[in-house]
């Protein structure tokens, strides 16, 4: 709101209802600054004072105006938050192991919003860009599977999986092998 139109409209006589529609402000607001430029005698003085003189005697008189902050409730488990986020867990889930702690009392709402305050503060991730000749280096993805049947012995054991996804052959190599020894010589391997 520009205070300087709002004294020119009141010095112009305008009513507080018209000042309020022309300056999309409430009714109450307009009269308090009428009040405050008649105590101040901003009404009748010639010449208007300046910008800089107007904002230091409202300060004065009004103080700050800006309203006093609401403390967050979910403010003590940012800390939580952050970790679980950095563990890639998403906001439902955390505000579901919030809820299971006594005490809690935010809503999913408040989890939410401070999340997206946390992800907005990260630094974004980085990402280079590899470029390098065909068959000079491959994608590798290994991971552990449903049990199998180990063929030397017949029974059901742990299995990982390593495999080499080429985009340019029609079927993906996948080679298999057993136990908790990981170890990819090609002799433990057995292939798909």
């Amino acid at each position: 709101m520009d205070i300087q139109t709002l004294l020119g409209r009141v010095r112009a006589h305008e009513s507080d209802r018209g000042i309020a529609q022309a300056l999309k402000i409430s009714r109450t607001t307009v009269k308090k600054y009428r009040t405050w430029f008649e105590q101040e005698g901003f009404v009748t003085r010639d010449p208007l004072p300046s910008l800089s003189e107007m904002h230091q005697r409202l300060r004065a008189v009004f103080g700050d105006t800006h309203p006093p902050q609401n403390q967050s409730s979910i403010a003590s488990y940012r800390e939580d938050i952050q970790r679980w986020l950095e563990q890639g867990l998403r906001p439902r889930i955390i505000f579901q192991k919030l809820n299971a702690r006594p005490g809690f009392t935010a809503s999913e709402s408040a989890v939410y919003r401070l999340c997206q305050k946390i992800k907005a503060s990260a630094p974004p991730e980085v990402f280079v860009r590899l470029e390098t000749l065909p068959g000079e280096v491959a994608q590798v993805d290994f991971g552990e599977v449903r049990a199998l049947i180990d063929p030397a012995t017949q029974t059901l054991r742990r299995t990982w999986v390593f495999t080499t996804p080429a985009l340019a052959l029609p079927q993906v190599p996948v080679w298999c092998w057993h136990g908790a020894d990981i170890n990819l010589s090609s002799s433990c391997l057995t292939k798909l």
